[in-house]
């Protein structure tokens, strides 16, 4: 059972404070010699909720039998879904302002971070183990259906209670103990997976005959009459519903209909069109499409309808064009004149990420960049011998994470190994929990690679994320990058951390990163017994001397060496004289 409160560690001082602060905080951190600040974390329970869903599936082809009840497997194509799934423990950071408000009243440097980072690597430790790993077999039994599977999750709404204290000077060389300002302050939510997987729910979709389903998902719906019916393989071709692809992220769909009705034709994001003669990419509609096709009573263009019909008949044809997603990176490109079907998605993954698509704002390579790591697996350098402009490693680490998330595929998977690149791990684009996201993943399959490919390509770390032209968001995605190393707690990880902050920053984009709080995960591990960490955190600070440092070296662990505590001292001491230096009017 977890706590409400978690206690967040004993308080490292150093130097040591003229009089020692009162003992009722769970953490004190030193801000400057004569200010600290005590804090408890709490978590505030929320009600259990389905936080990711799996899937399998056994998709119909359609045109077998005439009832669904006779169907069968054999009627059926295979489930291609990879079934390893992975949901970790995740965590949002929108931090309150009123610890910073509240330290600059008392004319302290912005705490927020630093304490922020810590906070972090505690919760994360707390709910070590929580995460939960599937490794299973095709489940959907049933034929001509998709099948879920539900993960319940915790969410906790995390607060920080704090308190400021100070040392003011008083008479006759004595301290007076001040309370400064206290109050509570929101740090985001973290969300545990709790529980296994659901029983299975399934939704019969098939092609072969008519069977109400649900209005979700792929595959094609018809309204005509007031009356709307998942459509059959013979359904789409009485209709006159044709599909046409010319590229790999364009396609149209019209619809002839030759009945009396008028009919709306409703086709679900996800929902496939495979090349007839597999000479082609298959393609995935990436958006919900629906338009109303008019009947004969309509219509007035003269057709005909078919050999047998002795006079042409009236019928108008509509059509759409939707945006499309290849799912056959190795395969020709479509052309005009190869014949397509419409099917439903052998890997039932596919929907969620076209469903993404559509709820975009803004389309682009990406968004084929997800699909190819889940249909065919493919590396940066594959990927990039096709699309255009070619994927970056932005696009990659926020594809994985994207496809992840979505899907709850596990990539780190050995199916996966082509590309979940460590190399990705510099993709300056991507988000703070897709940076954290892929460095535990790493953390946790084979650390020694990842820091292994960092510590040989601090050039490419440069031009990623330091080049001339960068600037606050690449130093911002950097600093992501060296705290989630370092908060991972592993030994080659944090080394590789080090190592590129010392080699892979220019002397004019350091200034940037220590701004972008890039030297907090490194310098908050003085406070920890890493003796090797610790030191390597005083090389990084002995070249930079950086303000933003200055709290770290207050709060060296008491268990290190005499000479850790003293270059902390002394670079404290630099640092500070170079401030106060700094600030001294120009006189004359």
């Amino acid at each position: 059972m977890l706590s409400l409160a978690v206690s967040l560690a004993v308080a490292f001082l150093h130097p040591a404070p003229l009089q020692d602060p009162p003992t009722f905080g769970k953490q004190t951190y030193n801000i400057q010699p004569e200010n600290w600040i005590e804090y408890t974390t709490v978590l505030e329970p929320q009600e259990e909720r389905v936080i990711a869903t799996a899937y399998c599936a056994s998709p119909c082809r359609g045109k077998k039998h005439a009832l669904h009840e006779a169907c069968d497997k054999s009627c059926d194509g295979p489930c291609t879904a990879i079934h390893k799934f992975k949901i970790g423990v995740s965590s949002a950071w929108i931090p309150g302002k009123e610890i910073a408000n509240d330290g600059q009243k008392m004319g302290l440097p912005n705490v927020t971070f630093p304490i922020i980072q810590r906070i972090h690597e505690v919760l994360k430790n707390e709910f070590k183990g929580k995460e939960k790993s599937y490794d299973l077999k095709h489940w959907c039994t049933d034929p001509c259906s998709v099948s879920y599977r539900y993960q319940n999750g915790k969410t906790y709404l995390v607060k920080i209670k704090y308190q400021f204290f100070r040392n003011d000077p008083g008479p006759n060389g004595t301290k007076i103990l001040v309370k400064g300002p206290a109050g509570t302050c929101d740090y985001g939510s973290i969300t545990v997976p709790v529980g296994d997987l659901s029983e299975p729910k399934t939704d019969v979709k098939c092609l072969c005959s008519v069977v109400q389903t649900e209005k979700e998902g792929a595959g094609v719906w018809i309204e005509q009459g007031g009356k709307e019916t998942f459509a059959t393989s013979k359904t789409i071709d009485d209709m006159g519903i044709k599909v046409e692809c010319t590229s790999m992220d364009s396609c149209s769909v019209s619809c002839t209909n030759t009945s009396a009705q008028d009919c709306t034709v409703t086709i679900g994001a996800g929902t496939c069109f495979e090349c007839e003669d597999g000479s082609a990419q298959n393609e995935a509609i990436c958006e919900t499409v629906t338009f109303k096709c008019p009947g004969l009573a309509s219509a007035s263009v003269p057709v005909r309808v078919s050999l047998n019909t002795p006079d042409p008949v009236s019928a108008l044809t509509t059509s759409v064009t939707a945006r499309a997603a290849c799912l056959n990176m190795r395969k020709h490109e479509p052309k005009a004149g190869l014949a397509y079907r419409i099917a439903l998605p052998s890997d039932p993954g596919i929907v969620p990420l076209a469903k993404m698509v559509e709820q975009e704002h803004f389309k682009g390579p990406w968004d084929q960049v997800r699909f190819w790591i889940l249909t065919d697996r493919a590396s940066k350098e594959e990927m990039g011998r096709i699309l255009l402009p070619r994927p970056t490693y932005g696009m990659m680490l926020r594809g994985l994470y994207e496809v992840h998330t979505a899907t709850m595929t596990d990539l780190g998977a050995a199916e996966f190994k082509n590309c979940f690149e460590p190399s990705a791990a510099i993709g300056a684009s991507a988000s703070t929990e897709a940076t954290d996201w892929f460095v535990d993943e790493w953390a946790s399959k084979d650390p020694k690679v990842l820091a292994g490919w960092l510590t040989k390509n601090t050039a490419e770390l440069t031009k990623e994320c330091f080049s001339d032209d960068s600037g606050s968001d690449e130093a911002a995605h950097a600093a992501d990058l060296f705290n989630a190393l370092c908060r991972s707690g592993n030994a080659d990880l944090i080394e590789a951390a080090a190592t590129c902050l010392l080699k892979a920053v220019p002397d004019g984009k350091r200034k940037l990163l220590a701004d972008a709080n890039g030297l907090t995960g490194l310098m908050n591990l003085l406070s920890s017994t890493d003796g090797k960490a610790a030191s390597r955190a005083l090389d990084v600070g002995e070249l930079y001397r950086d303000k933003s440092i200055l709290p770290a070296l207050l709060n060296v662990n008491d268990t290190h060496l005499e000479t850790i505590k003293e270059r902390a001292d002394k670079l404290y001491k630099e640092i500070s004289l170079a401030e106060k230096t700094l600030r001294v009017p120009n006189r004359r």
